[in-house]
């Protein structure tokens, strides 16, 4: 039985791949019973920005694997993830306002881990090409997060824009429900 770590981290508007396991101090998992706090942004902040909040999270997933003559199957963990020390705020400029904002980004992440997870279970994969695919579908799965984050503080002007902000927290929670069933 083989088993495999990949993750990717995603600072809104640049990816940084990295194949190291992230630890349980070094990152919270997405849950609804947990949302972010302030205190959870540990990082310095982004003195080239006008921006008052940035969060840093990503999917990552690992994977085992067996084989007994032509029966190949592969098993996956998928979870979205925060990373607080890569995550920073203005203090004097915290609202919980522009903390359901961020905690939106997060939430998007937990949305294509989601989308990971049906990804990978309806795919079939192939005992010689398995990583392959699962890089594959894991690369097409997080461009499109990484539009849909941009997308996200493009639409609501990085939650200046209540109306489309309103909006984003309505249509990410349907989509969420939509794949509970994926859910960790």
């Amino acid at each position: 039985m083989k088993y495999f770590i990949f993750s990717l981290l995603l600072v809104f508007g640049m990816s940084t791949a990295t194949f190291a396991q992230k630890t349980s101090k070094d990152m919270i998992r997405w849950s609804e019973k947990r949302p972010l706090q302030w205190s959870d942004f540990k990082g310095p902040v982004d003195k080239n920005t006008d921006h008052v909040a940035s969060t840093n999270s990503g999917v990552q997933y690992g994977y085992s694997w067996s084989q007994r003559g032509n029966d190949f199957t592969i098993n996956f963990e998928i979870f979205a993830f925060f990373t607080p020390k890569d995550s920073w705020s203005i203090k004097n400029k915290q609202s919980n306002y522009i903390l359901k904002h961020e905690q939106l980004h997060f939430d998007i992440t937990e949305l294509y881990a989601r989308k990971l997870k049906k990804a990978f279970t309806e795919f079939k994969f192939t005992s010689k090409n398995y990583e392959r695919e699962t890089n594959r579908l894991f690369t097409e799965n997080n461009k499109a997060r990484q539009e849909m984050q941009t997308r996200y503080d493009e639409e609501t002007n990085h939650s200046i824009n209540k109306k489309e902000q309103e909006e984003w927290n309505e249509f990410v929670a349907k989509e969420l429900e939509k794949l509970e069933e994926y859910k960790e």
